[in-house]
């Protein structure tokens, strides 16, 4: 009976220690940096499969996955080796690597160029708040100088009246 109770609250706590661990924020940044990184990698592969290499063979003038060499044994089995689509494999990796060095240098490029875009933006707007804040200060300081003389002249109004009396 004991262990039974020893075994629930075990559960109970790795349950517990399992969910905090999924909803930690970098579990799922990390799962949708997977999922986002699969779709990337399809993309890719169809942009080299599909475009780069067929216009590769057309200016080598061969499709590499046919190339072989075969080997013929003592007991007269063939052997292929497929050098071709081993050349094929390494060219597919440069490829895709160049594509995602490409893509990551755009973004880059893409990701500073927004990045001085909002500094711009952020220096002007205070620019104009400095200007606006000022152009208002300059104001106060006219209806501050222009209650002083109406101040100024209703005090000298009523002294003169208050002499004349």
């Amino acid at each position: 009976m004991f262990g039974r109770k020893k075994d629930k609250k075990e559960r109970k706590g790795l349950i517990k220690e399992f969910a905090e661990f999924i909803n930690r924020g970098s579990i799922i940044d990390m799962a949708v940096g997977v999922i986002v990184g699969g779709a990337f990698k399809d993309i890719v592969n169809r942009l080299v499969d599909s475009i780069i290499m067929p216009i590769l063979g057309l200016i080598i003038k061969t499709d590499l996955t046919v190339l072989k060499t075969e080997v013929v044994q003592a007991d007269g089995t063939i052997v292929e080796i497929l050098w071709g689509t081993f050349i094929q494999a390494c060219l597919d990796f440069l490829l895709i690597a160049l594509v995602i060095f490409a893509a990551i240098k755009i973004f880059g490029l893409i990701r500073r160029t927004l990045q001085k875009a909002k500094e711009v933006v952020e220096k002007t707007v205070d620019n104009v708040v400095d200007s606006v804040a000022e152009k208002i200060g300059k104001d106060d300081d006219k209806e501050e100088v222009a209650t002083i003389e109406a101040t100024e002249t209703i005090t000298e109004e009523a002294q003169t009246t208050e002499d004349k009396k």
